[in-house]
């Protein structure tokens, strides 16, 4: 079973720094950070023997910002930190990269008053001005100046190195940063067991998919999707990782709508632009793709291993031409996410056999009741 949760940058408890958080917008506030969800998940899936009951996660992000922000966290608990530490090249980190810490800060500073708290402004002017340095993530300058302004000092503290623990985003790169700085030989074994970033081992067996629209989508949707660049840049290193990569929709269900086939050009052309090597799944809406199945075909036949999640929220659906487009592209290259009462109209066991064990349905559960669960 896969727990499909959406991913906002926003506070816990309304308070406290902005981190990823699970809420739906236009929700800011939740009492569940991304990383404890993430953690439970783990938990849950670490005392149950079957793999039949053991959780996937979906992460829906409506925002590259979320997404950004998610990164390190997802990184370190699903151990791909593992493999990107052992990879990285600490020559990219050669002068003229090696000024002193608390200059390189200082200078983060400067730029982020500067630039009046926007950090993606700060990323800009920071490598316009320093462009022989390596660049900060945008969540690190203010990283920067909360803690000099909490803590009277830039440098994270270092007294607890030792204890295993989950670091918080922006603090993941810099400590890293600052270690290897320190000590160009230190093994990246070493820091990942002295951070907490990855445990000995946290092997993920389970499905991770990252989900965003990234392309526009019917009926003249007017949510702005998420940048495609973006977002395949944030997720290149996770690897083993589906991708569910969808259009934004705005459909009243008054009228019969279709996936176009500018639409779906757009979406081949972009993964064709970004050199995508994941999985790939097309999130689709039942009530659209109902109607598109030339369309479907035509998405599925042109990425090699692609499925389609049918999703829908209370739409008015044909099923009949739902169904016919499941067994037409195959149950096994369907995910469903589909109401109760709209599973239980579809007929996908063609022979009479029992349904194919290939399709999946992906729960969209409140976070409360995950929580019972877990």
């Amino acid at each position: 079973m896969m727990l499909e949760a959406d991913v906002v940058i926003g506070k816990v408890n309304n308070t406290g720094s902005d981190i990823p958080i699970m809420a739906h917008p236009p929700a800011n506030s939740s009492d569940l950070s991304l990383n404890d969800f993430l953690n439970e998940v783990f938990e849950y899936n670490s005392k149950v023997n079957s793999p039949q009951i053991k959780k996937g996660v979906k992460l829906d992000f409506k925002s590259i910002e979320a997404l950004d922000g998610s990164v390190p966290i997802i990184d370190a608990l699903y151990n791909n930190c593992s493999n990107n530490l052992e990879n990285l090249t600490f020559g990219d980190l050669s002068p003229p990269y090696h000024t002193p810490m608390q200059n390189k800060y200082t200078d983060m500073l400067l730029v982020f008053r500067f630039c009046e708290g926007n950090t993606r402004e700060c990323v800009r002017m920071y490598s316009e001005r320093f462009p022989n340095r390596r660049i900060p993530s945008h969540p690190t300058f203010a990283t920067v100046e909360r803690r000099l302004r909490e803590t009277g000092r830039f440098a994270p503290a270092t007294a607890d190195y030792g204890r295993q623990r989950f670091i918080r985003i922006p603090e993941v790169e810099e400590e890293i940063l600052e270690r290897v700085e320190g000590d160009l030989e230190i093994s990246t074994r070493r820091i990942g067991r002295e951070l907490g970033v990855c445990k000995d081992v946290h092997a993920m067996t389970y499905p991770v998919w990252i989900n965003s629209d990234i392309v526009a989508g019917p009926v003249n949707a007017t949510t702005i999707p998420v940048n495609p660049q973006s977002f395949f840049t944030a997720a290149r290193n996770f690897t083993n990782s589906t991708l569910s990569i969808g259009w934004t929709t705005n459909y009243s269900g008054s009228d019969i709508a279709i996936y176009d086939n500018s639409q779906i050009d757009s979406m081949l052309t972009t993964i064709h632009t970004n050199n995508v090597s994941q999985s790939l799944t097309f999130p689709v809406r039942a009530s659209i793709a109902a109607h598109s199945l030339s369309q479907m075909q035509t998405l599925l036949s042109n990425v090699s291993g692609s499925t389609l999640t049918i999703w829908s929220n209370d739409d008015i659906i044909n099923v009949t031409k739902l169904n016919e487009l499941i067994m037409t592209v195959g149950v096994n290259k369907t995910y469903l996410d589909l109401p109760d009462n709209i599973m239980k109209q579809l007929d996908l066991t063609g022979d009479g056999s029992a349904l194919k064990p290939t399709i999946m349905m992906i729960c969209a559960l409140l976070i409360a009741t995950l929580m019972l669960q877990l």
